[in-house]
């Protein structure tokens, strides 16, 4: 907001010229207050209007931290729900896995005595054991299960520090470490 520049004041040192340099001081004091005035009332409405924007902007700035924290707890819960189906995927596996152990001690069972009954019993505890192992990787996150194009099981594990754990689009529990 634009203010009209004062005349020259009078000065005693200039008598010549005092009596027209006060009245021109005079008369455009007028002038001078109403642009002065009107530049006070713009300055002040621009100060509110800036501390308006301030406390909107801390507003802002609350709902998105709010937001964020929101989005936390989101994938926290979706952390959450892909352990809850990586075990759930673990149970059935090793149900599985359990299904195919009774089996094969029924086999072992009803098999003919002598050295083959000693080996398909020596093969059902490599079994056993191979099949703990295997439920003690994938119980503590630290392995994948997943099948072959000839339907073999392959179960691969890396150290026991895991940084994420996903099921793909073929439902095999993947696991991520660093």
């Amino acid at each position: 907001m634009p203010i009209t520049a004062l005349p020259t004041p009078p000065s005693r040192q200039d008598p010549a010229s005092f009596a027209a340099r006060g009245d021109a001081l005079l008369s455009a004091l007028p002038v001078f207050v109403t642009e002065a005035n009107a530049l006070q009332i713009d300055v002040n409405e621009k100060q509110a209007a800036a501390a308006a924007d301030k406390l909107q902007t801390g507003k802002d700035r609350t709902a998105t931290g709010l937001d964020r924290t929101a989005t936390g707890d989101d994938r926290i819960a979706t952390g959450q729900d892909r352990v809850a189906t990586g075990n759930n995927r673990t149970q059935t596996d090793q149900d599985k896995a359990a299904a195919a152990n009774s089996a094969s001690t029924a086999a072992a069972n009803s098999a003919a005595a002598g050295n083959s009954a000693v080996t398909a019993a020596g093969s059902a505890t490599a079994a056993n054991t191979a099949l703990l192992a295997l439920g003690n990787v994938l119980a503590n996150g630290i392995g994948a299960l997943q099948t072959d194009v000839n339907g073999e099981l392959i179960v691969s594990y890396n150290s026991p520090t895991v940084t994420s754990m996903a099921i793909d689009a073929a439902g095999n529990l993947m696991v991520t470490y660093p």
